[in-house]
């Protein structure tokens, strides 16, 4: 068993720390002999002193068979909410120590012993920690989304955790995720959204769609249409595959009855797994999606959202704040461009999206409005200190384009069947006003996207920014 416990600390993915940090889950070291480990166990919640019987059995068990290489530590954050079921980390005594096991020894420990799947263990064991986790206030209670921005809790956190590991196993490793696992993963998923309490008093008051209730599974991949660096929280129903889609884990290893199923959870959030395979760039799972009847006119509930500076005193708001909701085409429009523009490159499976939507007749009559943003430093000598991504920062420099000419500069592939598709090319050639999706009309020129993009290209080297502000429709 001291040949298993290095093997699992030591996975190729995840080169600078053990893949399964919380102390707890190598209780259940000895279970993984057993296949069925957890799937055949029923979710439960340890209480507070079975947790402490627990830590002391990693205690023991890191003494007796790490020989001094493996500690358990206090993290620095303490018990949350009274517990300490995620309150300990294991670790390496020192930074050297993964590098001699994997240089020296890991060809001897995996020769001492029967066959043993390290991959398949470390998940076990995540997915066992996360099975009997002790949920906080942070997972349950929406009022603390009101006070603490909709961060989550560390359920939520414990999740993303796990879907990371797996993508990093199944992109690094080339390992196939059995199917059995992920239908796990959904079996929990469902069972803890039961668990948030929905109360409408708590709702911001510019709010105007209830809570519906499971507002830690929830992932929606939607821009805010406003400002750059949002954060966001989603109220959907437990949209597993689209975190899954997200996180570019191959579904061939679902079976279609599994696929199914979590497809049938995330109809309740309606256009969400399209809107996520688009902005993905998942062009196969698109046309598929497409084929099975979703559509880029369907409309995507924009929900409240907070700045991203750790300001929580500010409330949260909705946006835009005329338009409670927004097509998956104009939100995957807003994000080619911005991606586009952050990357300096297009993805080939952009275009490929593109073709798929114009072939449903969606508005190709779009302008985007490009701000540029003076270098940091002219802002702190001209006094801006209050909101760092408010209005405050723009200056008059705008360049205006319109789809086509976006991407023409981008060149997909595909550009010449795109073009086809574009019936005529739009958008104002003088001084115009258009409707903006977020925010009131503006006067602008249209502008030179090429020289735009020279210009951000050069200014990245100066400590200056510019950003995709709005879509706008002519």
């Amino acid at each position: 068993m001291s040949d298993q416990l290095f093997l699992l600390t030591i996975p190729d993915f995840c080169p600078w720390k053990p893949a399964v940090l919380n102390a707890i889950a190598y209780s259940w070291l000895e279970n993984l002999e057993s296949p069925d480990f957890p799937y055949n166990l029923p979710i439960q919640k340890y209480t507070q002193t079975e947790v402490g019987v627990r830590l002391e059995r990693v205690s023991c068990l890191l003494d007796r068979l790490s020989r001094g290489l493996l500690e358990m530590s206090r993290k620095r954050s303490g018990g949350v909410d009274g517990n300490d079921y995620f309150s300990y980390e294991i670790g390496f005594l020192h930074r050297s120590v993964r590098e001699y096991i994997s240089n020296t020894r890991e060809l001897q420990l995996r020769d001492h012993g029967p066959a043993f799947d390290a991959y398949s263990g470390i998940f076990r064991l995540q997915l066992t920690e996360f099975k009997f986790a002790l949920s906080t206030s942070d997972d349950t209670d929406l009022e603390t989304w009101v006070e603490r921005a909709g961060e989550g809790g560390v359920l939520r956190a414990k999740l993303d955790d796990l879907l990371l590991m797996l993508a990093w196993a199944n992109s690094i490793g080339k390992y196939d995720i059995p199917s059995r696992f992920l239908e796990e993963i959904g079996h929990i998923v469902e069972e803890y959204s039961r668990m948030v309490r929905t109360r409408r008093q708590d709702l911001p008051e510019n709010n105007t769609q209830a809570f519906k209730g499971h507002r830690i599974w929830g992932t929606n991949r939607q821009h805010s249409f406003h400002r750059a660096w949002r954060r966001r929280e989603s109220q959907h129903p437990p949209d597993l595959l689209c975190d899954l889609v997200y996180c570019f884990i191959d579904l061939q290893c679902l079976s279609s009855a599994s696929l199914g199923r979590l497809k049938q959870q995330n109809s309740t959030s309606g256009p969400n797994l399209l809107l996520v395979a688009a902005i993905s760039f998942r062009s196969e799972l698109v046309e598929q999606l497409l084929l099975e009847g979703r559509s880029p006119k369907e409309m995507v509930l924009m929900e409240p959202i907070r700045p991203a500076a750790n300001d929580f005193r500010v409330q949260p708001i909705t946006i835009p704040a005329k338009t409670v909701s927004q097509s998956v085409w104009l939100i995957f429009l807003f994000n080619a461009v911005e991606q586009f523009i952050w990357r300096g490159y297009a993805d080939v499976s952009d275009g490929r999206c593109f073709e798929e939507f114009l072939k449903y007749n969606v508005h190709g009559d779009v302008l985007f409005v490009l701000r540029i943003f003076p270098p940091s430093k002219e802002m702190k000598d001209a006094g801006y200190h209050h909101d760092p991504w408010g209005n405050e920062r723009e200056s008059d420099d705008r360049v205006v384009f319109d789809l086509l000419e976006y991407l023409e500069v981008a060149k997909p592939t595909n550009l010449k069947a795109i073009r086809t598709r574009l019936s005529c090319r739009t958008g104002p050639e003088n001084q115009h006003e258009v409707t903006l999706i977020s925010g009131p009309p503006i006067i602008h020129r249209h502008g030179d996207l090429s020289k735009a993009l020279a210009a951000a290209d050069e200014k990245r080297l100066t400590d200056s920014s510019i950003y995709p502000g709005t879509v706008a429709l002519s």
